[in-house]
């Protein structure tokens, strides 16, 4: 994996290679929404594609004692080899919006 942090933004980014799609794209896809959905810990989940047919979604973390509300922003790619990537963008400053624009316009898969 790979991680950043910036911290004027209060800003981190992290790559996953998650691996070899087994299976079809829509179980995939479908999967992954389940499991965001069904977590009780994430408010205001959004799912989606964007222009080169990566899963795009986003979500907010839950305040705990420990920890502020954050949000979260991630694309997923999957390569004509069936390899996964997953890059996420988390921040208690910018707003899950944001980040996805970051991630759109800075993130490049090949």
């Amino acid at each position: 994996p790979l991680l950043q942090y910036d911290d004027s933004r209060n800003l981190t980014v992290s790559a996953v290679d998650s691996g070899s799609l087994k299976g079809k794209i829509d179980a995939f896809t479908n999967h992954l929404k389940q499991s965001v959905e069904g977590n009780k810990t994430l408010n205001n989940a959004k799912f989606g594609t964007d222009a080169n047919h990566r899963i795009t979604y986003q979500f907010s973390h839950v305040a705990t004692e420990d920890k502020p509300a954050a949000n979260e922003s991630c694309v997923v790619a999957v390569s004509e080899s069936n390899k996964i990537t997953t890059v996420c963008a988390t921040s208690t400053d910018m707003s899950a919006d944001d980040l996805a624009t970051l991630l759109a316009n800075n993130v490049k898969f090949h």
